[in-house]
């Protein structure tokens, strides 16, 4: 079958004729080739705190962390995440509650453990809750005692 029995419409074999003779001769199309985008460098970035929430915003919210409010809640109350919430903590040079155990604490709490106090005890020599002492004891694989006080094979 030739050209112009596919191609009904004369202007449509013209184009195809003059296609093919570029082709032919090495031009190539006529068609404006798009030009593809260099790769992003750096990602965009996200909009600061300091310009969604006003001065006075932000000072009401660090005065309600200072009267004891939660990070999750002051998130909520806010409408801004718990990490915003932290990051202007810190900027303001904010002291943070509950702080996780440092190694030095954990070193601390195990020598008061291992000497003899009881978990409530080094809770209330070191400040932290006893749960935690006993999930950092854990992971150091610390032996521990029995709860309460209570010592095996007794009745």
């Amino acid at each position: 079958m030739d050209l112009a029995g596919r191609y009904s419409n004369r202007a449509d074999l013209q184009k195809l004729e003059t296609t093919r003779a570029k082709i032919d001769a090495g031009k190539g199309s006529t068609a404006p080739r798009r030009r593809r985008k260099p790769p992003a460098t750096r990602l965009p970035e996200p909009r600061k705190i300091e310009r969604r929430l006003p001065s006075p915003t932000v000072e009401e919210l660090i005065q309600a962390y200072s009267d004891g409010a939660s990070t999750a809640e002051l998130a909520a109350q806010f409408g801004i995440s718990k990490t915003a919430v932290l990051t202007l903590l810190t900027k303001r040079e904010i002291p943070r509650r509950y702080q996780s155990m440092t190694t030095p604490d954990i070193d601390h709490a195990e020598r008061l453990y291992l000497v003899g106090h009881s978990l409530a005890s080094c809770s209330r020599l070191t400040g932290f809750p006893a749960s935690t002492i006993r999930d950092a004891l854990h992971t150091r694989d610390t032996p521990m005692r029995p709860a309460g006080g209570r010592r095996r094979g007794r009745h």
